[in-house]
């Protein structure tokens, strides 16, 4: 197996969790946290744990056929993010979307709290605190 360059796009406190995570786990190279995307070698890992939007850095990534995993949750994002499944799939990578949150599992303990309901109008779920600034801003 070669070794992959994991890249992070962003500085801030999750972008930061991800190096120390990848240092302390030995899961990848790191060369660098925003990296211009023509060092992006195909089949390398770019991580976009950045304020603000994340497809174009996603699609950027894309097009350099590196496999791509984005943290981001805003909902006209996520939806440019899930347009760019096409791309991944012809490329042969993977496209990971808003994997900072968890919104399988809240959905998987959303419905196993209604089963014994007769009837759920809404679920709602809250979130305590934010990953930093820019977070917080969002």
């Amino acid at each position: 197996m070669s070794t992959r360059t994991v890249w992070t796009v962003g500085s801030g406190i999750v972008a930061g969790r991800v190096r120390r995570l990848l240092y302390d786990h030995a899961l990848g190279t790191l060369s660098g946290r925003a990296p211009a995307m023509q060092r992006v070698q195909p089949g390398d890992v770019v991580v976009v744990a950045c304020g603000g939007t994340h497809a174009r850095a996603a699609a950027a990534a894309l097009d350099r056929d590196a496999h791509v995993v984005t943290v981001g949750d805003g909902v006209g994002d996520t939806r440019s993010q899930l347009a760019l499944a096409a791309l991944a799939r012809e490329r042969g990578v993977s496209l990971v979307v808003g994997a900072a949150m968890a919104p399988g599992l809240a959905g998987l303990l959303a419905r196993y709290l209604a089963g014994p309901l007769d009837q759920v109008d809404e679920v709602h779920v809250a979130i305590h605190g934010t990953a930093g600034p820019a977070c917080a801003r969002a």
